[in-house]
C-alpha cells in the first residue's frame, strides 16, 4: 500500500510558515509558476526551472509542508498544485499580492500605488535615485539614514496592508 502524502489542515496552515516557504525565489517561481499554469508533475518543474532533481524535490517538499501546495500521486508520478482554496481562506488577498508582484503590479491597498494604469500615485523612490535623495530631506537633522528610512517604506508597504504592521492585519 501507498504511504499517504502529509498535508497540513487548513486551520493549521501557518503565516510565518508560508511566508518563510515563499521567502526563498525558487519556490516563489515554483508556486508562481503552479499557479499561472495549473497541475505539474515534478519532471515538468525541473525542467522548466533548470533544477536538479533532488533540488527540485527539496523546495516542493517545503512548499508542501507549509500549506502552499497540494501533492497528488498518480502511479509513479507526483503532480503539484497550489492550495488556492485554502489559502485564500486563510489569508485573503496573498496569493492576488503574489500575482500583482509577478506582472509587477502593486496590490490595491498597499500604499505603493495602484494597479496598471491607475490614478497616478507612484510606488516610493528606488534606493540610490537621485528623486529619492532629495525627497527623504537629508539633513544634519535627521535622525534617521535614508537607507532606514526606505527600508521602513518598504516594510510599510509589504503585504498589501498599508502602513499597518503583520501584528495589525486581519488575518
Amino acid at each position: 500500500m501507498p504511504r499517504a502524502i502529509h498535508h497540513p489542515n487548513t486551520d493549521d496552515i501557518d503565516l510565518a510558515t508560508v511566508l518563510r516557504a515563499l521567502g526563498d525565489p525558487a519556490r516563489l517561481m515554483i508556486v508562481r509558476l503552479l499557479a499561472e499554469q495549473g497541475e505539474q508533475n515534478c519532471a515538468a518543474l525541473q525542467t522548466k526551472l533548470d533544477m536538479p532533481v533532488s533540488t527540485c524535490s527539496y523546495h516542493l517538499r517545503l512548499l508542501r509542508e507549509a500549506g502552499v501546495t497540494r501533492t497528488r500521486a498518480a502511479g509513479t508520478e507526483r503532480w503539484m498544485s497550489v492550495r488556492q482554496a485554502d489559502l485564500d481562506a486563510r489569508f485573503p488577498g496573498l496569493l492576488d499580492a503574489l500575482d500583482a508582484d509577478a506582472r509587477g503590479e502593486v496590490p490595491l491597498g498597499s500604499g505603493r500605488g495602484t494597479r496598471a494604469g491607475g490614478d497616478g500615485v507612484r510606488p516610493p523612490p528606488a534606493r540610490g535615485s537621485a528623486r529619492g535623495a532629495d525627497q527623504r530631506g537629508q539633513d544634519a537633522g535627521d535622525s534617521q539614514s535614508g537607507d532606514e528610512q526606505v527600508e521602513g517604506e518598504e516594510l510599510a508597504a509589504l503585504g498589501g496592508c498599508g502602513a499597518r504592521t503583520v501584528a495589525e492585519h486581519q488575518w
